[in-house]
């Protein structure tokens, strides 16, 4: 995992240590704002979704949150709802982005054949 994404996937990896959802949210949060200032300073100037989503899913897999759906899912029915509408909202929408693409990526998505992909599964997941 290159390390400028890992210290982007230690911010995600902090979500198990709040309780509360709006903290949780925060450290997604950040997580994405560590991306974007990431793609600004390299001169590649403001990251659209087309560039920062495939990053965030990057950070998302480096990051192996356990329970990460389960985090998703408590802070969709406790965070206050006004925060979803803010930038907070938009990165815990990408987080569920991520996860969905994550979750249901196959080697036809992955352009890579078959057998590779499966090879890559077992190996990853040891």
């Amino acid at each position: 995992f290159p390390p400028p994404l890992l210290c982007r996937s230690s911010q995600l990896k902090k979500v198990n240590s709040y309780r509360a959802p709006g903290d949780k949210i925060a450290c997604v949060t950040r997580s994405c704002s560590l991306i974007f200032s990431a793609f600004k300073f390299s001169g590649g100037g403001a990251a659209g979704a087309d560039e920062f989503l495939p990053a965030f899913i990057c950070v998302v897999l480096g990051a192996n949150v356990p329970g990460l759906v389960s985090n998703c899912e408590y802070i969709e029915a406790y965070a206050n709802r006004n925060t979803l509408m803010t930038k907070a909202g938009y990165c815990f929408c990408n987080l569920r982005s991520a996860i969905e693409f994550i979750m249901t990526a196959d080697s036809s998505v992955l352009n890579i054949e078959e057998n590779e992909f499966e090879r890559l599964i077992k190996e990853n997941t040891k």
